[in-house]
């Protein structure tokens, strides 16, 4: 029980990091003419999806990546707000929609996605057929 403890608290925290420095990240561009390539967001969406569905793979867990979202979607919720002092970190254009809603459906997806078994032997089972 103390373990599972520990891991979840471990989750949430490793969670907090990816969120706060994707809230940071995400309005990072890259300017190319006239272009302007949103590289921040799209890394910051990408680091999500690898820690979720990385942790859904490995523990083979929902929990894991329950705990994972927590952390990430609450830090996102904590500085989409307006600070003391005026600041906002999580501006209302498209860049900061999307890293407020990309996020959560990431996480929705990894968790809900059903449960993945690797048969042993059946893939060795038939051999070539040569």
């Amino acid at each position: 029980m103390t373990r599972r403890i520990i891991n979840a608290i471990v989750l949430v925290v490793l969670g907090a990091l990816t969120g706060t420095i994707g809230t940071v990240a995400h309005q990072a561009a890259l300017g190319i003419g006239s272009a302007r390539i949103p590289t921040g967001l799209v890394l910051a969406l990408v680091a999500v999806a690898l820690l979720v569905v990385g942790a859904r793979l490995v523990t083979q867990d929902r929990w894991a990546a329950v705990w994972l979202a927590v952390g990430v979607v609450g830090m996102i919720a904590v500085f989409s707000k307006r600070s003391p002092g005026g600041s906002v970190l999580i501006p209302n254009d498209l860049a900061g929609q999307i890293w407020v809603f990309g996020p959560a459906v990431i996480s929705a997806i990894a968790i809900a996605w059903p449960r993945v078994t690797r048969r042993r032997g059946a893939a060795g089972a038939a051999g070539p057929s040569a």
